[in-house]
């Protein structure tokens, strides 16, 4: 009996330290509420994203016709400028629909360290999608109001227009 109780107490000890504690648990969870969180903003994100995406076709749909052609200041057509930025949102759509596509659950089960790298590297990937995202948000947002002060300027305020002045008196 004096030989089976150091076996009996080791095999206690090391089943009671298997379990995680409430500290690596709590540690786990927080860094889980982080992702969710910023998932929560990223879908935002997303909503901003297809409201830009009507404008911006509506935009390049009307960019078609002569009457509606316009220069910037650089001799650039604002239509290369509103793809660009169609081009920079539908980028950053396809990095935030990847990043939730492989996206897994953590094991609250497994190895804390393991977790914990886990959920980092979620936190980071999603990051740089958020990231892209506004960017590309921001892009647009700058390609429309560049795109709506042409188009409502006056004809000879606008870059590169060529305004005639007017004869005055005689023929």
């Amino acid at each position: 009996m004096r030989r089976l109780f150091p076996f009996v107490l080791a095999v206690a000890i090391a089943i009671a330290g298997c379990g995680k504690s409430g500290d690596q648990k709590r540690a786990e969870s927080d860094l889980q509420d982080e992702i969710m969180k910023l998932h929560d903003y990223s879908m935002a994100s997303l909503g901003k994203i297809k409201v830009l995406n009507r404008s911006l076709d509506s935009a390049l749909d009307r960019t078609g016709s002569p009457a509606d052609i316009r220069h910037d200041v650089a001799g650039d057509s604002s239509a290369a400028s509103l793809r660009t930025a169609k081009e920079a949102l539908d980028r950053s759509t396809d990095a935030m629909e990847l990043w939730m596509s492989e996206y897994r659950p953590y094991d609250e089960q497994g190895d804390h360290d393991a977790v914990m790298a886990q959920l980092k590297a979620e936190k980071e990937s999603l990051a740089r999608a958020t990231a892209g995202a506004l960017s590309a948000i921001d892009t647009a947002s700058a390609a429309l109001e560049q795109y709506r002060r042409l188009v409502q300027a006056p004809e000879s305020a606008r870059p590169h227009a060529h305004a005639v002045p007017a004869s005055r008196g005689g023929a």
